[in-house]
């Protein structure tokens, strides 16, 4: 089996300048402001695992590389099969697992983002879309 590296691509020359790497890592942006800490639990025996290896080779490094202080930990099961599972912990404690069975690493990463960004939504009151909906919630102010 070939060895996953990020940044190294078939046909390709390896990145060897800080230059080279810079313009990889430019490519690979991404920002996640407001996730704490990562957690994945994987395996490297059954089906299943392929998109949290992928994600765990290709995606995390970028998400380490541009956000520095979201602590990473991998827990791999050499020997047995176990669920692939990814934790996930927002900065204001709360923590939202993902189970990523058959899961591409793309959509795992859109999970994460997903994650991120709902933590800064904050509820707002619905705008009203026709002419009517407008109206009724006009009078209703003046109520």
């Amino acid at each position: 089996m070939a060895m996953r590296r990020f940044g190294y691509r078939k046909g390709f020359p390896k990145p060897r300048t800080d230059t080279d790497w810079n313009r990889i890592w430019k490519q690979h942006k991404i920002k996640l402001p407001n996730i704490k800490s990562l957690k994945l639990f994987l395996s490297d025996k059954g089906p299943g695992h392929t998109g949290m290896r992928h994600f765990k080779s290709y995606m995390l490094p970028p998400i380490q590389h541009w956000n520095p202080f979201i602590k990473v930990e991998i827990e791999r099961e050499t020997t047995k099969y176990i669920p692939p599972v990814l934790l996930v912990e927002h900065k204001n404690g709360e923590s939202n697992s993902f189970d990523a069975n058959k899961i591409h690493s793309k959509d795992i990463l859109e999970f994460v983002k997903n994650f991120d960004k709902s933590q800064l939504t904050v509820p707002t009151q619905e705008k009203p879309t026709t002419e009517t909906q407008k109206k009724n919630q006009q009078s209703e102010n003046f109520k």
